[in-house]
């Protein structure tokens, strides 16, 4: 029994190898670039395109990493772990682009921003029971209205270990925390009314808890509008491994979505997500 299970053992990780690969052509295949991206969308009117992008620790390197945001030319873009190095390389480079920013840098991941062509009002940050990760919010106008952004990065599933933990009470704890922190997003939001998007780094794919929250408030996915399946987002091209897992998010209630893509941006080890919202409910 013990060595049919280990034939079946090998016979399944090398089964998920190959499925991985196959994943990571038909992603690289489907990936659209920054530039196509923005190629695309200049002509379109009205509305605003978003982007989130887990620039990992500040980037890998740094510049790679603002190249992808600068081709993909965004409306909006919320980054997760600002670094304080990545902070001032991002508002010497982007100071007339983005003019209108709301920046918490940190020395690890832990550090969030929202940088915008148009301006900001009513910002935030939000801090209490968000572990170690803020978010940050602001409203920007859209349409004859104002749309409520958020910035997130909900805790990832194997973070802040403690002693004596196993990895499935971490995994539990973990899950846990980012349930009570999308509660507190879904909260801020409500607090403020009118229309929002919540744009972040999950750590959850479709189905799992906190994800679960948002679209039991009213929030839709962008990716799952018109079946408009955008791929995986991590891992990132900074990483040897393929994407294999779509875990960061674009949602929204009260706007429509025009678009949505992963894009093929280097420099992380996330891939960042773009999408075109207009005002009005799907």
């Amino acid at each position: 029994m013990a060595r049919r299970l280990k034939i079946f053992m090998l016979a399944f990780v090398l089964s998920a190898i190959a499925v991985a690969g196959g994943v990571w052509v038909l992603s690289v295949i489907g990936r659209t670039t920054p530039l196509e991206w923005s190629r695309a969308h200049d002509s379109m009117p009205g509305g605003l395109s978003v982007m989130t992008f887990n620039i990992s620790l500040g980037g890998k390197p740094a510049a790679m990493a603002l190249d992808g945001v600068e081709d993909a030319n965004p409306d909006i873009v919320c980054i997760q772990e600002m670094t304080n190095d990545l902070a001032a390389e991002f508002e010497k480079r982007f100071s007339a682009l983005y003019p209108y920013r709301l920046l918490l840098p940190g020395s690890s991941v832990h550090g969030i921003g929202i940088a915008s062509k148009f301006p900001l009002s009513n910002e935030a940050i939000i801090r209490e029971g968000m572990s170690h990760l803020p978010a940050a919010s602001a409203s920007v106008s859209l349409g004859d209205g104002l749309v409520r952004i958020a910035c997130v990065h909900l805790i990832p599933p194997h973070a802040r270990p403690k002693e004596g933990e196993t990895l499935w009470q971490r995994y539990v704890r973990n899950r846990g925390t980012r349930a009570i922190q999308a509660g507190i997003v879904i909260d801020s939001l409500a607090k403020a009314g009118g229309p929002a998007v919540i744009l972040g780094d999950m750590n959850e794919w479709p189905g799992q808890t906190a994800l679960s929250l948002f679209t039991d408030a009213g929030f839709a996915d962008a990716c799952e509008i018109r079946r408009n399946r955008c791929g995986a987002s991590w891992p990132g091209e900074a990483m040897a491994f393929p994407a294999l897992f779509h875990i960061d998010h674009i949602l929204g209630r009260g706007v429509h979505f025009a678009d949505a893509a992963v894009l093929g941006a280097a420099g992380s080890d996330h891939y960042p997500l773009v999408a075109r919202i207009l005002p009005g409910k799907e």
